[in-house]
């Protein structure tokens, strides 16, 4: 990869050269939050009512629960009143659950962040941690994707090789490493703990986790500014956490789909933007198409990993 030695090369001459890393997708294979969801699912890990689960779910449905949501509801409401589930109860609000977890996941606006932790509600904060740092563990040593009543889920995750190799290579060189991701800041600290990056990592910029008065999680960005680090909200917060941390604009930016393009393209001083091998869009495909086969100074140089 004689273009990313060049790059490093180039950064060196900086006063502190860093790296951003989204998480999901780019780190890993599968994304931590939407496996964890599905594995909530498929074991049934909820520690809410169904009052308050209802009340959620319409929530997000502001114009009316869609069939899947009706099912999952009803079917939630059953489960919530038995001792031993029903089985067909089990599969049916299985089976509605994935469809509104595919329903979620295409929200044109940012409830598709939320939703993990609505999932996570009647949990404290130290039970978030536990719970949280147990499941990841627990999904990098499942398969990648499962079956669960005929149908497809992610179920586990992997580390992406290729980037947290980069990763650590930029650390050895010096260079400094920052994540940021619009998953939870606790889903997050917990998969660099799993992946075994904490000396790595300088940095970490996600969705700050909010609790209710009584100290149990609420679905919602904990940010009191209201700032996500979701599409041009990653350039904002590199600019107001990353920037003042190491006294200048990214060096090197790497993501995997058309939420981190802005990410990629807004800093002009970006020596390298790489793009994972894993779940590209359109965007990113053609970014990759645009790059160049050797490094230019001064020219950021887009790579598909």
């Amino acid at each position: 990869m004689d273009f990313l030695e060049s790059a490093i090369h180039e950064a060196k001459k900086r006063a502190r050269p860093y790296a951003v890393f989204d998480m999901d997708f780019t780190l890993t294979i599968n994304d931590t939050e939407i496996t964890t969801e599905y594995t909530q699912v498929v074991h049934h890990l909820f520690w809410m009512d169904e009052v308050t689960f209802e009340q959620g779910m319409r929530s997000y449905y502001p114009r009316g629960l869609s069939e899947a949501a009706k099912i999952a509801v009803e079917s939630f409401q059953i489960l919530s009143k038995q001792e031993e589930r029903d089985p067909l109860i089990q599969a049916s609000f299985q089976k509605a659950m994935f469809g509104v977890l595919h329903e979620v996941d295409d929200f044109p606006g940012l409830e598709n962040c939320t939703f993990p932790n609505f999932l996570k509600m009647g949990l404290n904060r130290q039970e978030l941690s536990c719970f949280t740092s147990l499941m990841l563990r627990h999904l990098l040593k499942e398969p990648v994707t499962s079956l669960c009543q005929g149908l497809s889920y992610p179920s586990g995750l992997r580390p992406n090789k290729v980037l947290v190799d980069v990763l650590q290579k930029l650390h050895h060189e010096g260079i400094g490493i920052a994540i940021v991701s619009a998953s939870y800041e606790t889903d997050v600290k917990a998969m660099v703990k799993a992946l075994g990056l904490e000396k790595e990592v300088d940095k970490i910029c996600a969705v700050k986790d909010a609790f209710d008065s009584n100290g149990f999680v609420l679905p919602a960005n904990g940010d009191s500014s209201g700032l996500l680090p979701w599409k041009e909200g990653k350039v904002a917060v590199i600019q107001r956490d990353l920037v003042p941390y190491f006294g200048e604009e990214p060096s090197f930016a790497f993501g995997d789909s058309n939420s981190d393009v802005p990410m990629l393209t807004s800093f002009p001083r970006l020596l390298l933007a790489g793009i994972s091998p894993y779940k590209n869009g359109e965007n990113m495909l053609r970014l990759s198409k645009q790059s160049s086969d050797h490094f230019e100074a001064g020219k950021t140089l887009v790579h598909q990993f």
